[in-house]
């Protein structure tokens, strides 16, 4: 991915509820290290950018699915957080806002 780029799989996309499943486009399908068959990629729009390929029909509804202040929300282990700025998930509680409790996860394992 790059940098500002929300890349995810197809599966994931299946799990999204209309509205943000509806800002999600096809990449291409990809070869994955450990995995049998080609992963389906996608990008999350999640803004305007006049370097985004736009596909038709899905401008409209992309911009009427975000309301009010732009944030992230996430709920983790059954609590709600809304973020206005940056997301830190990782490992360790210092510098994260989420701790991710896998040995496998990186001390800063992700930040959106």
């Amino acid at each position: 991915a790059f940098a500002g780029q929300a890349l995810t799989d197809a599966s994931t996309v299946a799990a999204l509820g209309a509205p943000l499943r509806l800002s999600t486009r096809p990449i291409n399908s990809l070869p994955v290290k450990g995995k049998e068959k080609e992963i389906e990629v996608h990008e999350l729009v999640w803004q305007d950018s006049g370097e985004s390929t736009m596909i038709s029909g899905r401008s409209a509804v992309v911009a009427s699915a975000v309301t009010g202040d732009p944030c992230i929300r996430i709920t983790h282990q059954g609590r709600e957080h809304t973020f206005r700025n940056t997301l830190c998930f990782g490992r360790e509680a210092a510098g994260n806002d989420v701790v991710v409790a896998d040995p496998k996860a990186l001390c800063r394992h992700a930040k959106i």
